[in-house]
């Protein structure tokens, strides 16, 4: 049986991208190293650590960096040090101030996502390498961290949408910590981790001071991507790769298929045309056809192409729905473009769950109040 804290930590403690796989162990009996289970399976009982140990938890991960190009001759973070993701990004910028900690209210944490680049081509090699080279238990403490489990999630390598989780045990405080590593995949010029891709994972400091989430971000991007960037003729339907003949897909047969979507960070076709004439649902090999044709933009690219408005590569939020309202008033949207993009966005929310809803009608009033 559960006891009372089991049960808090079991149901409710689980940070938002939880792995549910570790269970933080008992005083004196330490987790050993190992690879445990790919399934979803177990307890995850990350600790909360105060921010106030952000420089000791960067520390220490520089230190496991040191440690892992010391035995594969490759740092798992990259040359240009290490670039963190999710809402920890922005808390563990070194550019952060403790005045920005209090303007956010982030008091503590449980996970932090890093980005970690592909020693391999689908990045299988890298993960082989942090999954097996620690389980002697010898040297498995860097700095203040000290690593005690490691599993990974996610099985899309080749996407760049496998993760390793690592618990680690942060020796100031006795607590246990997770530490997501993101395996990122490389950019279409050969750069060592896609810079689309850590822009479309990081939430923004400019939206943490209005309390909005990097998924509210993403949904935003999505929607408008989609919506502007129109549909196929009615007359193109969808049809077999093998045959060339005709399937059934109500969105194409209604002649509202979208023709782009975001995937990662970077714009690209749905659909790829068919010697029939017809479309085909586009592969990940349609997708690198485009990376290497120089295809694929930069969402911040592309937006700001389609809506007349630069917007940075890094763009919060706030910045591209007020790009969407200056579109909308200099004609470069309509208000049916708008609508849409509006009712598609919290459709995403509303589908990703947990997520807090409302966002986009806030920031249209504080447009609103802005004139």
């Amino acid at each position: 049986m559960l006891t009372f804290r089991e049960f808090l930590r079991e149901f409710f403690l689980l940070e938002g991208g939880g792995t549910n796989m570790f269970k933080a162990p008992s005083a004196g009996e330490p987790i050993s190293v190992n690879t445990v289970s790919k399934e979803r399976t177990g307890n995850l009982t990350s600790e909360t650590i105060s921010t106030d140990h952000r420089k000791s938890i960067h520390s220490g991960l520089v230190a496991f960096g040191e440690a892992v190009a010391s035995r594969t001759g490759q740092n798992p973070f990259g040359k240009n040090g290490i670039k963190y993701g999710g809402s920890s990004g922005p808390i563990m910028d070194p550019k952060t101030t403790q005045k920005d900690i209090n303007r956010w209210n982030k008091k503590d944490f449980n996970d932090i996502d890093v980005h970690t680049v592909h020693a391999h081509e689908d990045g299988s090699e890298l993960q082989g390498h942090l999954h097996n080279m620690f389980t002697d238990g010898v040297n498995n403490q860097f700095g203040d961290l000290e690593l005690k489990s490691m599993t990974k999630h996610g099985a899309k390598l080749g996407e760049g949408t496998a993760i390793t989780s690592a618990l680690f045990k942060h020796h100031p405080t006795g607590r246990h910590i997770q530490i997501d590593f993101l395996h990122t995949p490389k950019g279409p010029n050969g750069e060592a981790m896609d810079p689309a891709y850590i822009v479309a994972n990081s939430s923004h400091r400019e939206d943490l001071d209005h309390g909005i989430k990097g998924a509210h971000r993403n949904a935003l991007a999505e929607a408008a991507v989609s919506v502007l960037g129109g549909t196929h003729h009615p007359d193109k339907k969808e049809v077999s790769v093998k045959t060339g003949k005709p399937v059934k897909n109500e969105d194409v047969d209604s002649g509202g298929a979208k023709k782009l979507s975001l995937v990662k960070g970077r714009v690209f076709n749905r659909y790829a045309d068919h010697p029939s004439g017809g479309l085909v649902k586009a592969t990940q090999a349609h997708r690198d056809n485009e990376l290497a044709e120089g295809g694929g933009q930069q969402q911040h690219a592309w937006l700001s192409k389609r809506l007349g408005k630069d917007i940075s590569e890094d763009s919060s939020f706030v910045e591209m729905h007020g790009a969407l309202h200056k579109a909308l008033a200099s004609g470069h949207i309509t208000q049916d473009d708008m609508n849409e993009i509006r009712q598609r966005y919290n459709e995403k929310i509303e589908q990703r769950g947990g997520l807090r809803l409302g966002t986009f009608e806030e920031r249209d009033a504080a447009v609103e109040g802005s004139k």
